[in-house]
């Protein structure tokens, strides 16, 4: 593959997709990834359909919230770290995260970096991370799962 005159070996697939760091009482994470194959598009493809799909379902299992809480989560979706990735028409890609991935540890981003194949292209430079206000984490979600007994921040 050629991008910028550069010819880059790439040694595993890409994916566009979108994730969540899902927090855990011992204060270790854990992740849900949905990748995306091919021009994936839609309302399957949203923080919300992972959220009710998997994500909030490993949340309440992690914390050992009462299933009644599930109801009761169903819409905070915005109350963990989440993003996504995809790539830009210049053929380099791009991490998109909320304000809550900003502690410093890049391990983050190398864990996000394995998952969606993107390694090789960070190691030459067309892997970019960035903060975007829509993935931020919501006050009221927030103190919804608080409300429930998840307690991350």
């Amino acid at each position: 593959m050629k991008i910028g005159g550069v010819k880059i070996r790439i040694a595993e697939k890409a994916h566009d997709g979108i994730f969540y760091w899902i927090p855990k009482p011992d204060g270790t994470w854990d992740h849900d990834i949905l990748l995306f194959h091919g021009d994936q598009s839609g309302e399957s493809q949203t923080h919300v359909a992972l959220w009710r799909r998997s994500t909030l379902n490993k949340l309440i299992r992690a914390w050992c919230c009462a299933e009644v809480a599930k109801e009761q989560l169903r819409n905070a979706y915005r109350g963990i770290p989440r993003g996504r990735v995809f790539k830009l028409p210049d053929g380099t890609w791009q991490i998109r995260i909320g304000i809550e991935f900003l502690d410093g540890d890049i391990s983050v981003i190398d864990k996000i970096c394995e998952e969606f194949g993107l390694v090789a292209l960070r190691s030459n430079g067309l892997v970019t991370s960035h903060m975007w206000d829509h993935e931020n984490c919501v006050d009221a979600d927030v103190k919804k799962l608080e409300k429930a007994g998840v307690e991350w921040r």
